[in-house]
């Protein structure tokens, strides 16, 4: 952190910078923050419990996840269409009784198994690829705020369906666009600059 800030380069102190911070801010939240302590326990309660029929958001997303593996067993190829996704596993939930989910009508509660579930295989390819391709030539640029930016999003699409609702198609669909053109536009100067 120290050498980047020696270094002459501002692009190279904000990356650090950028990168440093949100690396801290992790580290605090994920270990040391009372607000996210509660979370922690409950989901090592969930996982080590028997049953996961327990009333609260880490039980009831192993359920949703449950569900949702379920009904892509039932459509894999063509899923099961953006339409009637929603009225599939909320007949799951009640199928297996999960009544708190079911009065809720919650989606998947992961992107991945959402998308798999809506639109079958090949979306769910899509969205992999979209993640890791970008993903991949992010690290070897060393782009350090579009690598950072790509795995937060992925993270929280392992436990939200992030894009299903409009506040999250927004969100990704602005910055990753801002994010991978900042990319480009670097990528064609030094082109320009050799």
């Amino acid at each position: 952190l120290v050498l980047a800030f020696k270094s002459k380069s501002a692009y190279k102190k904000v990356n650090t910078f950028i990168f440093g911070s949100i690396t801290i801010l992790m580290i605090y939240f994920g270990l040391f923050s009372t607000l996210t302590a509660g979370r922690m326990n409950e989901l090592k309660s969930v996982v080590n419990a028997d049953t996961t029929k327990e009333v609260h958001s880490s039980g009831m997303r192993l359920e949703t996840w449950e569900s949702a593996l379920e009904l892509i067993r039932k459509n894999p190829i063509m899923g099961t269409g953006t339409g009637d996704v929603k009225d599939e596993l909320v007949k799951i939930y009640a199928d297996k009784g999960f009544t708190e989910i079911y009065n809720l009508k919650l989606n998947a509660h992961n992107q991945f198994l959402q998308s798999f579930a809506d639109l079958g295989i090949i979306a769910f390819i899509l969205l992999v690829l979209v993640l890791l391709w970008p993903l991949m030539a992010a690290t070897y640029r060393k782009d350090k705020i579009l690598v950072a930016f790509i795995l937060i999003v992925g993270m929280n699409m392992m436990v939200e369906a992030v894009i299903e609702v409009m506040a999250g198609a927004i969100f990704f669909a602005l910055f990753y666009a801002v994010l991978l053109n900042q990319q480009e536009k670097l990528d064609l100067k030094q082109h320009g600059d050799n």
